[in-house]
């Protein structure tokens, strides 16, 4: 077997030992079959471009801490509305978690030895330690989108 590619056939950055080193338990290159919200207790993962590539790999362990947030946001004309349209997650891991740059990335958790189980993408970071996701069914919900895995 050959290991997975990381980019495209024409990318120079080929599958090199220093890249395999930051590969976490098998999970690269892994199926998305299903999505799930997150919930106090759960463990996820990250896999966020900047994270990845200033050499932290795709950090796991992520532990959900805040299933549900809401936030207050001011308008223009002064008034706080709370804010409650998608489901907000916050999760911590001390050593680290995410940076800027991870923004968009997939939060997920291992679901079987084949495949990863989309939990939302990266929107926020308090620090290092401290990311936040939107969940992943209110994405698929609102845009009326389905995962088409290939095998």
């Amino acid at each position: 077997a050959t290991s997975p590619r990381w980019r495209s056939d024409s990318d120079t950055n080929k599958d090199t030992p220093s890249r395999r080193k930051h590969r976490v338990s098998g999970i690269t290159g892994k199926l998305h079959q299903s999505y799930a919200y997150s919930y106090n207790g759960d463990s996820v993962c990250q896999d966020g471009a900047r994270t990845y590539y200033d050499g932290h790999g795709v950090p796991c362990g992520i532990n959900v801490v805040n299933q549900d947030i809401t936030y207050n946001e001011s308008w223009d004309d002064g008034t706080v509305h709370t804010v409650h349209t998608v489901r907000v997650v916050e999760g911590q891991k001390s050593g680290w978690a995410v940076e800027q740059g991870d923004s968009g990335g997939l939060a997920f958790s291992v679901a079987s030895s084949c495949c990863r189980q989309a939990r939302g993408e990266t929107s926020a970071m308090n620090d290092n330690d401290t990311m936040f996701w939107t969940e992943a069914p209110d994405t698929f919900g609102h845009f009326g989108l389905k995962l088409n895995p290939h095998t």
